[in-house]
C-alpha cells in the first residue's frame, strides 16, 4: 500500500471512529460556499500528516491539486510558486 493510500485510509478509519466529521457535514474550506466532499492532505501523505486535512468540495480539490502540480514543476525548473503564479527563486542559498 502506497503512503497515499494508508493517509486515506488513515482519514476513512478517523471518520468511522468519530475522530473527524464525515466531509459531507463540513463546508468547503476555501469558503467557496458549497458543502465539502472530502478531505485533501495538505501537509503530504507522511505518516505524521495523515489526519492533517482540510474539508473541500470537489472543485476546490481538483484546483488545489492542480495548483500542486504546478508547484512541483516550477521547483524542477528552479523556479517558485505563489498562488499568482511563477516566480524567479533566488540563487543564493543561506542569505549570500
Amino acid at each position: 500500500m502506497t503512503l497515499k493510500e494508508q493517509a486515506h485510509a488513515a482519514v476513512r478509519e478517523a471518520i468511522l471512529d468519530g475522530v473527524l466529521p464525515p466531509p459531507w457535514t463540513q463546508a468547503c474550506d476555501q469558503r467557496c460556499g458549497r458543502a465539502a466532499t472530502g478531505y485533501h492532505h495538505d501537509c503530504g501523505f507522511g505518516e505524521s500528516a495523515w489526519l492533517k486535512v482540510l474539508p473541500l468540495c470537489a472543485k476546490c480539490h481538483e484546483a488545489e491539486d492542480k495548483l500542486l502540480i504546478k508547484l512541483a514543476q516550477n521547483l524542477a525548473r528552479g523556479l517558485g510558486f505563489n498562488r499568482s503564479g511563477p516566480t524567479e527563486q533566488s540563487a543564493s542559498v543561506g542569505g549570500e
